[in-house]
């Protein structure tokens, strides 16, 4: 499952578990499809996916649509992307004070190795959003805190290069990546985190791009797509 809009988050806790929910979709044209999630008692927004396919390379591109109908403190959305045990993932992550030359230092976690829930926010402000108690309310994730990530940035290597992926978010919508690589091997955006009034709207963009041809290296490759794919829209 790619791109799925998992939980909302609120409060200083969970509000939703949107991935639970029956979606409706709404409207499909050529390559595209347009999924929508009504209000509920703890989730009052309007809320809605616009998934997009394209080619060379082979994409994803899923649009992110939220409107309030009440206010929230730190309103987050979890979107997730599960892989198989023949991908490794890797995230990038701001370069250590060490080697102050490298500004991004590239994480790769191991299949059920000793730490595998991990997250990486954006910066100090993000961070407060991972500690304010909203992953101890059910069902709870007890994160272990990295370093601030680099880029809204994550990469799937497979073991036989049958599909490469990397996936990409907004740096400013984007306040934290995460994983897990025991149970499942999955990779999370956390976006948003904004306090919002009724009324307010947030909106954003992510994008996976899908290789199935060797890739000799992987990272070099999802930093030019990152850069290619942000500047397009500068």
């Amino acid at each position: 499952v790619y791109l799925s809009i998992s939980r909302a988050a609120a409060d200083a806790r969970q509000i939703d578990i949107v991935r639970k929910r029956e979606a409706r979709v709404t409207a499909t044209t050529g390559d595209k499809a347009v999924v929508q999630w009504d209000p509920v008692e703890e989730n009052k927004v309007e809320l809605s996916a616009t998934y997009s396919l394209s080619e060379d390379p082979d994409a994803i591109e899923m649009e992110i649509a939220v409107e309030a109908l009440q206010p929230y403190q730190g309103y987050e959305l979890f979107v997730s992307s599960y892989f198989s045990p023949y991908h490794t993932p890797r995230f990038a992550l701001k370069g250590n004070s060490v080697d102050s030359d490298v500004a991004i230092r590239w994480y790769e976690t191991s299949w059920y190795g000793t730490q595998n829930d991990e997250a990486w926010p954006r910066d100090d402000e993000a961070r407060q959003h991972f500690c304010d108690g909203r992953w101890l309310t059910r069902p709870s994730q007890v994160w272990r805190l990295g370093p601030d990530h680099a880029l809204p940035l994550m990469t799937q290597r497979h073991k036989h290069d049958q599909a490469h992926v990397i996936s990409m978010a907004r740096p400013q919508d984007c306040i934290g990546l995460s994983g897990y690589n025991g149970f499942h091997n999955s990779q999370y955006f956390h976006l948003f985190g904004r306090d919002v009034s009724a009324g307010d709207t947030l909106n954003t963009t992510v994008r996976m791009e899908i290789f199935k041809q060797t890739a000799e290296d992987l990272d070099a490759l999802a930093l030019q797509r990152y850069q290619a794919w942000i500047e397009k829209d500068e």
